[in-house]
């Protein structure tokens, strides 16, 4: 039977936590094991935060400058982005270990964009606080690909395909995360619970 639970916007930003990264992984998996690439979880941990973003964005652009619950809706975007980014940066800190998880890692930074510094789900920096005086974030991207693919073994070319299909994280749907948002205000109360996102679990 499942159960839904409602949770802030911020919290549920919270959930879309960092995969393992790869040397975690392996000291976690039994002997004799396939470990799947740890940059597969990345990958969709930015994308569900990039959900969750879209979803509170939404809520803050839909309404009014006087609507009382404008000023925590826009809190919660501003947090939803914050958290967006955290994710995005992740992808620097977890190497791909395969080649199918380097060009996975491309294709998503490349993802419908024409015009890299126009694609809103990236930082424009690699580091938080480097601003005009550090690496741009694709340019880092492209870096950290091309240090995976040098330190990747030759035999891996034949393994990679093998390794993704059995990556549990390339079968998941968005549709696990419900981040339809939603708000509610209250005349009488000071609280106000915007950008709620619903999760259910079995």
């Amino acid at each position: 039977m499942n159960k839904i639970v409602v949770v802030s916007a911020a919290a549920a930003v919270s959930l879309v936590m960092p995969p393992a990264t790869s040397s975690e992984a392996a000291a976690m998996a039994p002997a004799h094991t396939i470990v799947p690439d740890p940059i597969f979880a990345a990958i969709e941990a930015h994308r569900r935060a990039c959900d969750i973003n879209t979803q509170c964005v939404e809520v803050d652009f839909a309404l009014h400058d006087d609507d009382p619950t404008k000023e925590p809706a826009a809190i919660a975007a501003g947090e939803a982005t914050v958290a967006m980014f955290a994710r995005a940066r992740d992808l620097l800190k977890i190497q791909p270990t395969t080649t199918a998880g380097a060009g996975a890692l491309l294709n998503h930074v490349c993802e419908g964009q024409q015009i890299v510094h126009e694609d809103w789900r990236f930082p424009d920096w690699a580091v938080d606080g480097e601003e005009y005086e550090g690496e741009e974030f694709h340019l880092a991207i492209m870096k950290h690909v091309a240090d995976a693919l040098g330190s990747t073994p030759a035999g891996d070319l034949a393994a990679s395909d093998g390794e993704r299909a059995a990556d549990p994280m390339q079968h998941s749907s968005s549709s696990e995360l419900d981040t339809s948002v939603c708000w509610r205000s209250n005349a009488n109360s000071a609280t106000s619970q915007v950008g709620s996102t619903m999760l259910r679990s079995g």
